[in-house]
């Protein structure tokens, strides 16, 4: 009995560190790449963060260069990661976590990319991509404004907290987009889906607003 108590043990010690790593945020600013595939196999990338969805393509053992939007969803024990599938209709799919891991830690992360934000209550959607920001609401409201690089807070790690500013046509009037990473991460409030960044806009037509955003998978 004792025996097997120890080996429950230490199964459990090793098993801790596999699902904490595979719970841990996908970084947005970071390049991954595929493991614990067997080399003449494949990863399957879902069309939905479940085993069971359509498969939309397909990663080699030895993928380098992935890249995640940030958007994640806990299934069970599973936690599920979107990732950038520049053949897929819409850009995205989705795999299990346990087979990702950052390229290299130490590399410099990568700023300035697009960004896809939500929001609820009200509804609206906002995409920021190479010098535009287009926003809409399901009502058919719709602005497009230029978008600014982004300027990173001081005293903060650049890609942490940052402002986007907006401008219309002939900058006649300027808004504000202010988005940080939150230690957690940011709820939508109306799904399961957790996001890596926050943000309030303050939008050149004097709306403010608040709501969540991921890495955009059109942005590369």
């Amino acid at each position: 009995m004792e025996r097997t108590s120890r080996l429950v043990g230490l199964l459990l010690l090793f098993a801790a560190p596999a699902i904490a790593e595979q719970r841990s945020a996908p970084e947005p600013a970071l390049a991954y790449r595929v493991v614990n595939v067997a080399s003449a196999d494949v990863l399957q990338v879902r069309s939905q963060p479940e085993a069971s969805a359509p498969i939309v393509g397909h990663l080699a053992a030895n993928a380098t260069g992935i890249i995640v939007t940030g958007v994640k969803q806990s299934v069970g024990q599973a936690s599920w990661w979107q990732i950038v599938v520049e053949a897929e209709a819409g850009g995205a799919g989705w795999v299990n976590s346990r087979f990702l891991a950052v390229d290299d830690p130490t590399a410099k992360r990568e700023m300035g990319f697009g960004l896809r934000c939500i929001g609820t209550e009200p509804f609206w959607s906002l995409e920021i991509a190479k010098g535009e920001a287009s926003f809409t609401t399901p009502e058919g409201e719709r602005w497009l404004w230029t978008a600014q690089p982004w300027r990173d807070a001081a005293g903060h790690q650049p890609g942490q907290r940052f402002v986007i500013q907006l401008d219309t046509l002939g900058q006649e009037a300027s808004g504000w987009v202010a988005v940080s990473r939150p230690q957690q991460s940011c709820s939508d409030g109306m799904s399961d889906l957790e996001y890596p960044y926050d943000l309030i806009i303050a939008t050149p037509t004097k709306r403010v607003l608040g709501g969540c955003c991921a890495r955009s998978p059109e942005s590369r």
